[in-house]
């Protein structure tokens, strides 16, 4: 899953368009809308903002919906589930909470 997929299902899962996810991070449409079709590249400064008003980063998400700990090395496979589960919890709760204070 490329970063741009994953910001596009982010935003599908949280039930957002791209002009409310694009006000949630502070940034303008049309920067959302070219990280989401890969015409715009994703920084060092989009990924703190991202981190700082969603709770979660960019790439723990992608890792929880396209990782696959049996591809790791044996020595951190088992500690990469438990990370993996409190990550996808974490997301859960951001999901949950970000369509309440929609409604």
């Amino acid at each position: 899953m490329r970063q741009s997929e994953a910001l596009k299902s982010f935003r599908e899962e949280m039930g957002l368009t791209q002009t409310e996810l694009a006000e949630l991070l502070g940034i303008g449409y049309d920067h959302l809308a070219g990280l989401e079709d890969g015409t715009k590249p994703f920084d060092q400064a989009f990924q703190e903002r991202f981190t700082d008003r969603v709770g979660i980063g960019l790439e723990c998400y992608r890792w929880c919906k396209a990782g696959d700990p049996e591809q790791l090395p044996e020595s951190v496979m088992e500690p990469s589930k438990v990370l993996t589960a409190d990550w996808q919890r974490r997301i859960d709760e951001i999901i949950e909470n970000t369509r309440k204070s929609l409604s």
